[in-house]
């Protein structure tokens, strides 16, 4: 770089010279999640090896694991991004919304994208349903994403997560409901709104409360 060149200009070419870096590694972050899921899709989870992965992305091996510590990291790294777009929205709550406004808001914005891609995401869900292994790692991942969601929760009530148990309570119901509601959304043949079916499953939170008070029936003298 032209030592002469005025500090204004140093500076402007510092950064571009930073945010070619970024994208380029974006792009190459984005060309191992895509090569790994291939892969995997049509050879399967345990046939797929790191360097499959990089050689298909068109980088090392080494460089893989400047990115990823693991393969079934690479596999998940989309799913787990998801979850940095929910906490941003519910860290950053609207005035005079309530906990579910917020969210709901969250859960549509991961679900616009899911829609977005969603050929890339029923992939991604086809392969972790067909191996258990994936399944082990989701299950995990998911366990996860519940303490994270149960701290932003926690925030957005002013509670002590490690001491009041609603807040993780409350980060279970909501993930369940979603899960539920999509499955359901899904077997009907997606002919609604993805967004109107997870909306109403959110709303079915709040009638928890009633349900979890009433009585309940005890069992006929046939039925025991």
């Amino acid at each position: 770089m032209d030592a002469h060149l005025p500090s204004t200009d140093l500076a402007a070419d510092e950064s571009a010279s930073s945010d070619r870096r970024q994208r380029n590694r974006r792009r190459t972050r984005r060309a191992l999640i895509d090569a790994a899921l291939d892969l995997c899709v049509r050879d399967g989870f345990d046939a797929v090896s790191v360097e499959r992965i990089a050689d298909a992305a068109g980088v090392s091996p080494r460089t893989f694991f400047r990115y990823f510590p693991t393969k079934d990291e690479v596999l998940f790294a989309d799913y787990e991004q998801e979850f940095d777009v929910w906490s941003q929205i519910t860290a950053n709550p609207r005035a005079g919304e309530t906990l579910l406004d917020t969210i709901r808001r969250g859960t549509h914005q991961v679900a616009a994208d899911y829609l977005d891609r969603q050929a890339h995401w029923d992939r991604w869900f086809d392969l972790v349903r067909g191996d258990p292994r994936l399944q082990r790692r989701f299950l995990e991942s998911r366990a996860r994403l519940q303490v994270r969601a149960a701290a932003a929760i926690a925030g957005l009530l002013g509670l002590d997560v490690s001491r009041d148990p609603r807040p993780l309570a409350i980060a279970a119901a909501a993930m369940a409901v979603t899960d539920a509601a999509i499955r359901r959304w899904d077997a009907d043949g997606r002919t609604r709104p993805r967004g109107e079916v997870v909306d109403e499953a959110l709303d079915a939170l709040l009638d928890l409360n009633p349900l979890l008070a009433a009585p309940v029936r005890a069992p006929s003298d046939g039925a025991r």
